[in-house]
């Protein structure tokens, strides 16, 4: 049952307090750690473990197979994980876990706790398009972006890093694209993008919480993460997309977009933590 991994974890760590489990799909951990954020926010918590949990089983492979969505599914030739590229057929799925820390301020400080970053907000949007099929328009993108930003009292040009959702798909990344170029105007272009999911894969459930680590790692290492395997261009994807390498780079506020492709869109904003 969904809400197994949350119970067994907090009985393995003895981690008491509420213990609730998020069965948003391809957002879960994302929409875990806005229900932590909120409950800090009203004083129900001071710290909250949050995240998520996915394991490669058989029903999910053949039900995305099922769908297409699959790379070499959908009778394209080969296999590849290459978000952004024009060669790009479908997904690699992916597994693992991960649980973020969230912590109120003075409680961290408190226990001398590391803090790696800092939430500065939270963003969702569920667009009613229609089931496994993603909105060529990007509605709940676009929404759960803006509204991410308002959320951090942000406006676009405060956004130094886009930890971006893609996964390989042909219309996820197109529309992606053409969502940061609606928010973010003329400065899309002068933003990095990256996806790391073309290095994990699809993990499903538990992408939003791996995006989140790997960004905490980005602010503390200064550095932003790359899109492997991206060689041919695709001009629908024309953004910079940090291609193959990893970039040396001081980040100060980074957007993090999750979603699927059944309505769930959640975005995060992450900081720098200054002290």
């Amino acid at each position: 049952v969904s809400n197994a991994p949350a119970r067994q974890g907090g009985i393995w760590k003895n981690i008491q307090g509420f213990n609730r489990a998020s069965s948003t799909g391809f957002t879960a951990s994302m929409d875990a750690m806005s229900y932590a954020y909120d409950a800090i926010q009203m004083e129900r918590a001071k710290l909250v473990y949050a995240g998520g949990v996915e394991e490669l089983c058989y029903p999910t492979y053949y039900g995305f197979y099922a769908l297409k969505f699959l790379s070499g599914s959908n009778g394209s030739e080969g296999f590849i994980n290459c978000p952004f590229d024009r060669r790009r057929n479908g997904i690699a799925f992916g597994e693992g876990a991960a649980l973020i820390a969230m912590e109120e301020l003075d409680h961290a400080n408190g226990r001398e706790a590391n803090i790696l970053g800092e939430v500065l907000g939270f963003g969702y949007y569920f667009d009613t398009f229609r089931m496994n099929k993603y909105n060529p328009r990007g509605i709940g993108i676009i929404e759960a972006m803006r509204n991410a930003l308002n959320d951090a009292g942000l406006e676009p040009e405060d956004i130094d890093y886009i930890c971006s959702n893609a996964n390989s798909t042909q219309m996820a990344d197109k529309t992606e694209t053409a969502a940061i170029k609606k928010v973010f105007g003329k400065r899309a272009y002068k933003i990095p993008v990256s996806s790391i999911k073309s290095m994990v894969g699809e993990c499903y459930s538990v992408s939003g919480a791996f995006a989140v680590a790997g960004c905490l790692g980005a602010l503390n290492e200064d550095f932003i993460p790359p899109t492997v395997n991206l060689k041919e261009r695709d001009p629908d994807c024309d953004l910079d997309y940090v291609a193959n390498t990893a970039q040396r780079s001081t980040v100060d506020k980074m957007m993090i977009v999750n979603f699927g492709p059944s309505g769930s869109h959640s975005c995060m904003v992450l900081g720098r933590y200054r002290g």
